[in-house]
């Protein structure tokens, strides 16, 4: 009988759990998804892989800084897999290497009204700017619209597919 109770009471509160969803279940967030990223190939003049270790004269070493409350703010987190806040990577079924970024961006307690821009400087001093929307939903924040010094990188109201683009360097 006691037992019969037990039983009874844990499925009482079971339905009564059922009964009681947030008319915003939808919206309560599993994971987060962050796609503050941007990819990039460099290549010199001649169409040489300016990323590749074994290339003469390739770049090695860029600093990342974020425009913060109109201050540049260099960018170093000894907690990420990428402190610098970029990777240098050959991915397997492609011929050139990549400079992947991690951009400046918003969170979900941040406010998005803005672009939002980082600065990538180059081992000889020269600085170049990733300017940067969002698109910010719950769980995901993804880049939608980048540019690179005023070039367009992508739109993702055009096409969803975030290619490299193709920096040329001297």
């Amino acid at each position: 009988m006691r037992n019969s109770l037990l039983y009874l009471g844990i499925m009482m509160i079971g339905l009564l759990n059922l009964k009681c969803r947030d008319k915003y279940e939808e919206e309560i967030l599993v994971g987060i998804i962050w796609d503050k990223n941007v990819y990039l190939e460099i290549k010199n003049a001649a169409g040489v892989d300016m990323l590749d270790p074994n290339s003469p004269n390739s770049f090695k070493r860029f600093k990342v800084y974020y425009l913060v409350n109109g201050i540049k703010e260099f960018y170093y987190d000894p907690w990420m897999d990428a402190p610098g806040g970029y990777i240098i990577q050959k991915f397997p079924n492609e011929s050139f290497y990549q400079l992947q970024i991690f951009i400046n961006g918003p969170t979900h307690e941040s406010r998005n009204d803005h672009e939002w821009v980082t600065y990538l400087e180059f081992e000889d001093g020269s600085t170049d700017t990733i300017s940067a929307s969002f698109g910010v939903r719950p769980g995901n924040i993804s880049v939608e619209k980048a540019t690179y010094n005023g070039r367009p990188m992508w739109d993702t109201s055009l096409t969803y597919a975030k290619e490299p683009f193709e920096l040329i360097k001297p």
